[in-house]
Parts: C-alpha cells; sequence; structure tokens
C-alpha cells in the first residue's frame, strides 16, 4: 500500500519520510531554485504542502519518490 503522504509537513517530517538527514532537505531547499515554497512559516520553521514535495521529488528525485510511494 502506498504511503500516504501527509497534507503538511516541515523539513523533519520530510527527512523522516523519505529516511534522509533533515541537513540533506535543508541543502535541497537552499540549493535548488524549484523547490517548493513553504505555504506557512511558524516560529519552529516553514511548512510545506506535502503534495508540492511530492511532485519536487518526483521530478528531481524519481527513485525517492519511487520508493516512498512503494512504501
Amino acid at each position: 500500500m502506498p504511503q500516504k503522504i501527509p497534507a503538511l509537513v516541515g523539513l523533519h517530517e520530510v527527512a523522516d519520510l523519505i529516511g534522509q538527514p533533515r541537513n540533506t532537505v535543508n541543502v535541497w531547499r537552499r540549493r535548488y531554485d524549484d523547490f517548493p515554497a513553504p505555504v506557512a512559516a511558524l516560529h519552529m520553521g516553514q511548512i510545506y504542502a506535502g503534495e508540492d514535495i511530492l511532485a519536487w521529488l518526483i521530478t528531481r528525485r524519481p527513485a525517492i519518490a519511487e520508493r516512498i510511494s512503494n512504501a
């Protein structure tokens, strides 16, 4: 059964979901101009739409997107 992507995620949740360190996701956020824009910024950090993150992963990191979709 495919893993459900939460509607809203922070960098920590993205890292947990893809099995990578949070720093990796933070580097992607800074390095790639097409990384999804946050939908909100809270004191604890930026919040992203899960579907935007998944779409970005499909484009930029298809192996990771496939792995989490097949989990």
